[in-house]
């Protein structure tokens, strides 16, 4: 690369001479910047304004930017909930008695007193679901509480031994 030493030393000392100009000249240009700065102090504050102004302006646009995705998220959502029946009302369901599911929606099952149980939450495609996605068994203290999500278009029932009445089942639909 280098031939000799003098040859490097003499690279060196080029190197150090242009960083020398380089830095004089950047020095000379932020005294400009500086001179020109301060003497005029308005300028300098309708600068900052101004540089602000376009930080809030481009923060303002991409707000804006984010309702107008909520607005059209909010109507499709809307939209599919119409289609889907949300308007649908949550109800209390009977033991036993097979349901038609016309939205989504969750299916509750806890046990409010009275005679134990065992209740199965069965659902399935058919008119006669027969997947259990869950049990409620009041007589041992513990699964007290069965609950599952139930997709439009299925069948499900709240299957029960005994038919107790201190077991309460409710539909919840989703949206």
């Amino acid at each position: 690369m280098f031939t000799s030493k003098t040859h490097l030393e003499a690279r060196i000392r080029e190197l150090e001479q242009k960083l020398e100009e380089v830095s004089e000249k950047a020095d000379r240009r932020l005294s400009e910047i500086i001179a020109r700065y301060e003497e005029n102090p308005n300028r300098r504050v309708r600068l900052l304004l101004n540089s602000v102004a376009e930080d809030l302006q481009q923060d303002l646009v991409i707000a804006i930017e984010r309702v107008e995705q909520a607005g059209l998220v909010a109507g499709k959502i809307q939209e599919q909930a119409a289609v889907e029946g949300a308007e649908q009302q949550r109800f209390f369901a009977k033991l036993d008695t097979r349901y038609l599911a016309k939205a989504t929606g969750y299916v509750a099952i806890y046990f409010d007193g009275g005679s134990t149980d065992i209740v199965n939450l069965l659902v399935g495609p058919t008119p006669q679901p027969d997947l259990s996605i869950g049990e409620l068994n009041t007589r041992n203290d513990i699964n007290s509480y069965v609950g599952g999500v139930v997709r439009r278009g299925e069948y499900w029932m709240a299957k029960s031994k005994k038919q107790s009445e201190g077991v309460k089942v409710v539909f919840t639909p989703f949206l």
